[in-house]
Formats: C-alpha cells, structure tokens, sequence
C-alpha cells in the first residue's frame, strides 16, 4: 500500500470556546490508500504523518488532539477532521503559552497531633495536695500549610506519581525558598481526562508540616517511664529522644511544573 498525506494547515484559522475549554479542526487529506470500505477509513487514521490521540497541537500547545472523524471522498481518497481540545478549565495566557503553564492554590489545613506543653511551652504538669504532679499528654490541632497545581499534560501522569507521592522534599523547594529538607510532603498526583489517552488535567498536592517539635516530616520517640508512663524530665536528643527518618526523600524542582 502507497500513500501520500496532505495536511493543511491553513484550515487553522477557526476554533470554538465552549463551557467545556476551546475546540479546533484541523483537516487532513490522505490520497493513494489501496484499500476500500472501512479498511479505508482505518487505513487513513493510521497513516504516518497523521497525528495520533493525544498529540499536541503543532501551534497551539495548550490543545490535543481528542478525535480523528475520517470521510471517505473518492476511490483512495479520504478527508480527516483532526478535532483537538484544551482540558477542562484551560485557556490560553498569551500567545507564548505552553499549555504546562499551572495554576496555584494555597491554603492552610489542620493535623491533629499529641502534645506535653502548653502554647507558652509549658509542661502540662497537673499538681495535687501532697502527691507528685502528674504529666499529661493533649491531643491539639496545628495549621499546616498546603499547596496544589493544576496544569495540562499531554500523557497519563502515573508516572510522576509513583516518584513523587508519599515523599518529602530532600531540599530548598522553588515554591518555598529556604524551606529546610523534609518539610513539605507530598500527598497525591492525579489526572482527570475526558478519554482514555488525554489530554489530562494534571493536580499535584503538597502539605507543610510546621508542628512542634521537629516542624518536619521526621517522628521523634522519646523513652518512657515505665513506672510513670511518660517521658524523664531532663532527656535530650540522642539520650532518651531520637529522630528517625519516616519518608524517602526527593528533589521536589525536578517535577516539571511550569509557572
């Protein structure tokens, strides 16, 4: 089987906005298939230098190509409408954008942890008549910060959820200068698409861990009393106190986000 494509590109110059993002038709020619019936229209769809589903518009990247609508023409001869998509809630910034451009949402949230001081760092020490006071432990809840990204990507990002979620950041993040290492975790990467093959709305989500005492994502354990049941006055980190490392750590710069 020979075949030679034609697509024009000139037919470029319409696009829809709806609810639902901006849609474009590209129209493309295919000539010289030896084939008929619906091999044809298969034959068509499948010809190299036709785009496949999910590739990104050639000039307009914040679009991907969602369906090919093949139409038989004459003997050999079939005319493809190539209808590409923006994903849900995406629209072009400027005539730059890259469509990984993403968009921020901050916010703060609470985490609930258990604690022997009061807010002046206080012990919570409970006195009566003429027995020793009684330390006691309260369970409190701590602001911590978040941040999620949104942005447009061409493929399933299942592949940036296996490295990144359930980590922290092994230093200074881009979206935190300064921060120290293991601060930030990551809680989850998604991505919603119409179709099985995208384009994907892509949401990666964050959470700052700034609870005392260690303000990260590392466990301090401290001994126990067993006569007492609770923590000796007077322990120090490496005597009676000791911080583990809980989650692997990576490089949060180096998940392709784009703002």
């Amino acid at each position: 089987m020979s075949s030679s494509v034609i697509i024009d590109i000139i037919d470029s110059s319409r696009a829809r906005l709806s609810a639902n993002g901006w849609e474009h038709t590209r129209i493309a020619h295919v000539r010289g298939l030896e084939v008929d019936g619906m091999s044809l229209l298969l034959a068509a769809a499948i010809t190299p230098g036709i785009p496949s589903i999910g590739t990104v518009h050639p000039t307009v990247s914040f679009m991907f190509l969602e369906e090919i609508i093949p139409e038989a023409i004459d003997a050999g001869q079939v005319r493809l409408q190539l209808v590409y998509r923006s994903p849900e809630g995406t629209s072009p910034t400027d005539e730059n954008s890259t469509g990984e451009e993403a968009s921020i949402e901050v916010g703060t949230t609470l985490q609930q942890v258990e604690t022997y001081e009061d807010a002046d760092g206080n012990l919570l020490s409970v006195p009566y008549t003429d027995h020793d006071p009684q330390v006691k432990p309260v369970s409190v809840l701590r602001p911590q910060e978040t941040k999620t990204f949104t942005w447009s990507r061409s493929t399933d990002p299942s592949d940036l959820a296996e490295v990144f979620v359930g980590k922290v950041n092994s230093k200074s993040w881009r979206f935190d200068p300064g921060c120290f290492a293991a601060t930030w975790l990551c809680t989850g990467i998604t991505g919603r698409a119409r179709g099985r093959t995208g384009p994907f709305t892509v949401t990666a989500s964050f959470q700052k861990n700034t609870a005392p005492p260690t303000k990260d994502w590392d466990e301090t354990l401290a001994w126990v009393d067993p006569t007492t049941n609770r923590p000796p006055d007077g322990i120090t980190e490496g005597d009676g106190m000791q911080t583990f490392r809980v989650y692997e750590t990576i490089d949060f710069n180096t998940l392709p986000i784009n703002v």
